[in-house]
């Protein structure tokens, strides 16, 4: 699992990270969930900004193969909660 704040994209530090991980990403060996962080912060469109920037950051990684999951998520407002909790879950019973 990653976590990242949107208005900030990936951090410097997940980059490597990803580049590190991603052939094993592209072949569904290890599969990944993004949660976008303090997502209570933005509107609509600054929501659908977030999303698109990140799709196209693990775009450059993912393949038909992997198992990447993106969720908007806020521990204040208890968004995304259920979302990567289904994501995780799923993973246990494959």
């Amino acid at each position: 699992m990653c976590c990242c704040a949107p208005r900030l994209g990936f951090p410097d530090l997940d980059r490597p990270l990803l580049a590190r991980v991603g052939p094993r990403l592209g072949t569904g060996s290890v599969r990944l969930v993004v949660l976008l962080t303090k997502a209570d912060k933005l509107n609509r469109s600054e929501s659908t900004l977030a999303l698109s920037s990140a799709q196209a950051v693990l775009g450059e990684v993912a393949t038909d193969e992997a198992d990447v999951g993106l969720v908007l998520f806020s521990a204040l407002k208890k968004t995304g909660i259920a979302d990567a909790a289904v994501a995780m879950h799923r993973w246990t019973e494959a």
